[in-house]
């Protein structure tokens, strides 16, 4: 158990380093406004509201086509930063700041859970020092970590933040529940409502935050294990995870069958192929890793529009082994598992982040705010 003494100490070093963070990125938020900033906050009058009247957050809230379900809870998000301070891009990067830190909060919360968790398994592996200590150096990592600053200072990526904070708040809740549940302290049912609840305003922030049942099987899998107290394994849990994933394919399959050009239609605009594009996000995603693991400031960028597309398994010569090192590592993922579980979830939370920008669906190749959740692992 950890002392009062040691929880003051905690909350002391975790205000240090959420004071260090917004010092870090303090002289940032005097910059300007950037690429999908204008048609989406500058240019987009409909968010420019002058009341709060339901009638003028509702038309604001669906002023975008930045996604399929219009981001709503995004929106007018702006719409209120530009209700209280105008276009000033001074007040929409402070709220982007805020909600990062609130992230940083989420971060430290999860991942003493995740710790907790752990333990249950595997007592010898951590102390409750070392658990306290690992959970601040990785909140530390987070949210310092030079791979974040596009979702801090180029304001239309509070998308991927708020995204972000309803995902992490789902986990909690969900480790949370597991924890109480697995104490006898309460039924998992509530938390596991609750949780899969948060995917719904993830989803309306950006719709990345569908990904949220994915991270809680990740969660599970690598963690929990899908065991009741007594190490049998729960029905309740094992029966959501198939029916989850047998529905989530289900819903997905139909949608596109209803909408046969959702996912090509877009090519038309890009100068690359859907098959060029699966061909070359391999050599992205390592491309991440290196970035997360040993951050360059200067391959760091908004824009990545030179990263040179793959038009073959051997052009450039790159591509295969780049092909070949990523599902190597996503096998190591499952397969770490049983033997190092924190390894293999990192593994396949880093892989789960990616699942949905970095593969069939026509973007733009490379990003950094992708890795804004996926980083953590």
């Amino acid at each position: 158990m950890t002392s009062p003494r040691e929880r003051r100490i905690d909350a002391l070093i975790l205000f240090a380093l959420l004071a260090l963070t917004a010092a870090a990125y303090w002289p940032g938020l005097a910059g300007g406004y950037l690429y999908d900033d204008m048609p989406n906050i500058v240019d987009n009058t409909r968010l420019h509201i002058h009341t709060l009247a339901p009638e003028a957050l509702l038309s604001a809230s669906f002023s975008s086509h930045a996604g399929p379900l219009m981001r709503p809870i995004s929106m007018v998000s702006f719409a209120l930063d530009y209700y209280f301070f105008g276009l000033a891009p001074y007040a929409f990067k402070a709220t982007n700041l805020a909600v990062h830190l609130l992230n940083g909060l989420l971060i430290f919360w999860f991942t003493t859970l995740i710790l907790r968790g752990y333990r249950r398994y595997r007592p010898d592996d951590l102390t409750d020092t070392g658990t306290r200590w690992l959970a601040l150096t990785v909140t530390g990592a987070w949210l310092l970590h030079p791979l974040n600053l596009t979702p801090v200072l180029y304001v239309v990526q509070r998308m991927a933040s708020l995204a972000a904070l309803f995902t992490l708040l789902g986990l909690c809740l969900y480790a949370r529940a597991r924890l109480r549940a697995l104490a006898g302290a309460a039924r998992l049912a509530p938390g596991l409502i609750a949780a899969l609840a948060c995917t719904v305003p993830a989803a309306l922030s950006k719709e990345t935050g569908l990904l949220l049942p994915i991270y809680l099987l990740v969660l599970e899998a690598a963690v929990f294990r899908f065991r009741d107290a007594d190490g049998t394994h729960s029905r309740l849990l094992v029966r959501t995870a198939i029916g989850g994933t047998l529905g989530g394919l289900a819903l997905a399959g139909a949608w596109l069958l209803l909408h046969p050009g959702f996912v090509t239609a877009g090519y038309a605009g890009r100068d690359f192929t859907l098959g060029q594009r699966l061909l070359t996000e391999p050599r992205v995603i390592l491309w991440y890793l290196h970035m997360i693991v040993a951050p360059s400031i200067h391959s760091l960028g908004l824009y990545h529009d030179d990263f040179t597309i793959s038009r073959g398994l051997f052009q450039p010569a790159t591509t295969l082994p780049a092909l070949l090192a990523v599902f190597g590592l996503l096998g190591a993922g499952f397969a770490l598992l049983r033997r190092t579980p924190l390894i293999g979830f990192g593994i396949l939370w880093f892989f789960t982040g990616q699942l949905m920008e970095s593969t069939v669906f026509p973007l733009l190749i490379a990003q950094e705010q992708r890795n804004y959740l996926a980083d953590y692992g």
